[in-house]
Order: structure tokens, then sequence, then C-alpha cells
């Protein structure tokens, strides 16, 4: 469970995984529901911030007023 408290993980967020993960295990693990329509084949193999992103890495978002940067990023 990651916590931004202080604004610390912010732009640099870097986690290369052990082992590629598809979407639909990261779902089964974590509980958390898919978009309808999603893609559940596609495989993560890094997490990174936003505005790093690119395809085959997981990003994460904290609240709505980021939500509109989704569109722009290159992320899976």
């Amino acid at each position: 469970n990651l916590s931004d408290r202080g604004g610390q993980l912010g732009r640099h967020v870097e986690i290369e995984v052990a082992a590629p993960l598809t979407i639909a295990r990261l779902v089964e693990l974590t509980g958390a529901r898919a978009p309808e329509g999603a893609d559940l084949s596609l495989t993560v193999t890094a997490v990174r911030s936003l505005e790093q992103g690119r395809p085959g890495d997981l990003v994460f978002i904290d609240g709505a007023r980021r939500a509109e940067s989704l569109a722009h990023t290159r992320a899976t």
C-alpha cells in the first residue's frame, strides 16, 4: 500500500517488477475493478510516474485532478 504523505512519491516513482504481470493477474491480486472493455492481457513490467510512463508501465494517480492527464500518457 503506497501512500504519498507530503508529496514524496510525486514525479520520481520508478519500480521495475521482478516478473511481468498481466492486468488480469493484477486485478486478481488486488481485487481492483478493470474498466469495461479493458484489455486484461496487457503486460506490466514497471511502475512509473504519470509523466514517465511508457508502454508496459503501470501508473498511479491519486484523485480526479490528474485524471485528465491519463489521456496523454504512453503507459499501459
